[in-house]
């Protein structure tokens, strides 16, 4: 049987994502059935066949549409997943119930039972949004997700104990300032506890390592070196000013130290200091640790070893 084919201005999918108007689909039908053409194309009417290669652009552009619709209100705490769109998650990265687990630090039994319910069951809010980054990556980079759960396993498998550095809190937040005012602009104080807060995650969820020696408290506003807080309080809002005298060797000799201080930056450091408060407010370890209380290094652990892979 030879196909012909054309292209349809307009094509309803619906999906667990939901029901997207997708426009300049390709079909392919048997012209000895009926002559379809794009002007006449009748999606219930007409037999018609989808290639495996405009299935999986369509399917993307469906995944895409409902990121862009549900990331900035998942984001907010306004929306939360639905059941059906946790399993079209699944059936997009093309992994078992199982493996989703892994991707967002559930065992096996409770994937399961979240993607079987039929109640409206929903996955905690850092789960959530560990979900919803690994949603972003495989948008941005098809295939992100088997990479991930290599990684994953790896890391689960790897016997290393951590390390620690343990500099000065203001060492390193003296480094951020004088970083940003030098290429970005000055920033502010909210966001300069955001970035040392994930400074040290990154340390431990990258290379098994506690970059940061003062303990981080729980507050209002997420993570806090009181340390830090204290020297650079009565700034307030206002950006933080530079000091140009205060010796930074310990840091930019360290070339481990560097890396992980560099990628701080490339991951989180694009963001303003609110989006990165409301971040950690939707993350483990800020809200399972009681307001004004030490986030414990093992909840970091915990939580950065499976969301930086």
């Amino acid at each position: 049987m030879k196909l012909k084919k054309i292209r349809v201005p307009e094509f309803i999918h619906a999906d667990g994502f939901g029901s997207f108007n997708i426009r300049d689909v390709e079909i392919l039908f048997n012209p000895k059935e009926n002559e379809i053409s794009p002007d006449t194309f009748d999606q219930e009417k007409h037999a018609y066949f989808l290639s495996d290669a405009e299935i999986e652009r369509i399917s993307r552009e469906s995944a895409q549409r409902f990121y862009d619709e549900i990331a900035s209100a998942l984001l907010r705490g306004d929306r939360k997943f639905k059941i059906k769109e946790i399993n079209a998650i699944k059936t997009f990265f093309k992994i078992s119930g199982a493996e989703l687990g892994d991707l967002i630090g559930l065992d096996k039994s409770s994937i399961s039972r979240i993607l079987a319910s039929k109640e409206k069951q929903v996955i905690q809010k850092d789960k959530a949004m560990l979900l919803l980054e690994r949603l972003r990556d495989e948008l941005e980079h098809p295939g992100k997700s088997k990479i991930t759960l290599h990684h994953i396993r790896e890391s689960a498998s790897s016997s290393k104990h951590t390390q620690e550095v343990c500099l000065p809190a203001l060492t390193v937040a003296d480094f951020f300032v004088r970083r940003f005012s030098n290429t970005e602009g000055p920033i502010t104080h909210l966001k300069l506890q955001k970035l040392l807060y994930y400074a040290q995650g990154v340390g431990f969820g990258r290379a098994n390592l506690k970059l940061i020696k003062e303990p981080f408290l729980a507050w209002e506003h997420g993570p806090v070196i009181r340390e830090v807080y204290d020297h650079y309080k009565e700034y307030k809002t206002s950006p933080l000013p530079l000091n140009e005298s205060l010796d930074l060797s310990v840091v930019h000799n360290n070339e481990i130290v560097m890396t992980l201080l560099e990628e701080t930056i490339a991951l989180y450091g694009v963001y303003d200091a609110w989006y990165l408060r409301n971040k950690t407010h939707s993350e483990a370890p800020w809200f399972e640790t009681k307001r004004d209380e030490v986030i414990t290094d093992e909840a970091m652990i915990r939580f950065f070893k499976k969301a930086l892979v």
